[in-house]
Order: structure tokens, then sequence, then C-alpha cells
């Protein structure tokens, strides 16, 4: 699994919830890490991909114009209320969990704050 095998599924569910690839960047020196960054009006996603643990991950944050307005913010944390462990993390269905998860949280139109507010207002 890579960061081109996880976009080619986020880049049209993230489409389709009006976002647009913001940046991209990739750290040769780090074991392959690298991450694409996509931007809506009030949030930022962040899909990354960590070349040291072979790990995909979905952050969130709040934004503002182009400013990122919050801390980066780990999905599953924000949704499950726990960071999963690192070998569920791995393997092939690894890109269509987060896409579900993705899904779930977008459609609840849920913000990075919204642990502590359920109602996601």
């Amino acid at each position: 699994m890579s960061l081109s095998d996880a976009r080619k599924a986020f880049d049209p569910l993230l489409e389709s919830f009006g976002f647009a690839l913001a940046a991209e960047y990739y750290d040769h020196e780090a074991f392959g890490s690298c991450w694409a960054e996509y931007s809506r009006r009030g949030l930022r996603l962040r899909l990354a991909w960590d070349g040291k643990e072979d790990l995909l991950l979905v952050l969130v944050a709040d934004a503002e114009g182009q400013r990122r307005t919050s801390e980066w913010h780990d999905l599953e944390h924000l949704v499950r209320g726990r960071v999963g462990r690192v070998d569920d993390a791995r393997g092939p269905d690894r890109v269509a969990e987060l896409c579900d998860l993705t899904k779930d949280f977008l459609n609840n139109r849920r913000r990075p704050d919204y642990a502590s507010d359920p109602s996601g207002t």
C-alpha cells in the first residue's frame, strides 16, 4: 500500500464533499513519508503515509480561508475515541476502512471539536 494507492480511493470521495487538493509533500529522507492535503471551506483534511511504520492516517483541522486554525486531529481518535492499533492500521482493508470513517465523519458534518460537542454544531 502507498499514498498513491490510497489517493485513488480518497480523491473522488473528497471531491464529492467539495474538497480540492491543496498541497502534497514527500520526504525522501524520512523513509518515504508523504501526505496529500485537501481543503474546503472551514476544513482541511490530510491523508498521511508514515513510510517508516507503513501506516496510513487521516487527519483533520479547522480552517479559515487558506489558513489552518486548529491543530491536526487524528480522525480515528475523533470518531472512535481512540487511536487505532498499529497492527490494525496496516493491510489492504485499511484504505476502505478509512474511506468509510471519513465518509461518516463528513456526512455528519462533524468538526475536529465534536468530541466535546456531540451535536456537531
